[in-house]
């Protein structure tokens, strides 16, 4: 389990990204630029030599999104599952893409989440 620094993410890393996404991303391949610039949080991973390991993006509505109907959608799909919990594109974020080296995708998730809540506390 590697050392990680989260830094906000730039679009002068989304070449690096993109490598790393082709190899290690859950997600499927996109436009990480597009990605990046779109997010409401995006962070990028670097290792103790200032190497790029890992990148996080979290946008207001599901990747699916893609017309203010689509998000109407969502929001009525999940005020139906949810019941009394009022949750909307002001509340609710979604992890738009997420990849890692394998060494590092633990601390990565771990310090993602937690930098996230710090900063979005009214999630």
């Amino acid at each position: 389990m590697g050392y990680v620094f989260l830094r906000r993410s730039d679009l002068a890393d989304a070449e690096a990204c993109a490598r790393l996404c082709a190899a290690q991303s859950i997600f499927p391949a996109e436009n990480v630029a597009s990605i990046i610039e779109k997010s409401i949080f995006s962070v990028t991973a670097l290792n103790s030599d200032e190497q790029i390991v890992g990148i996080a993006c979290f946008s207001d509505k599901p990747a699916i999104c893609d017309s203010s109907d689509d998000i109407q959608g969502w929001e009525g799909g999940l005020k139906s599952s949810c019941g009394k919990i009022e949750l909307n594109p002001g509340n609710a974020i979604f992890l738009r893409l997420f990849a890692a080296q394998p060494e590092y995708s633990e601390n990565i998730a771990r310090e993602t989440f937690r930098s996230l809540f710090v900063s979005l506390c009214e999630l």
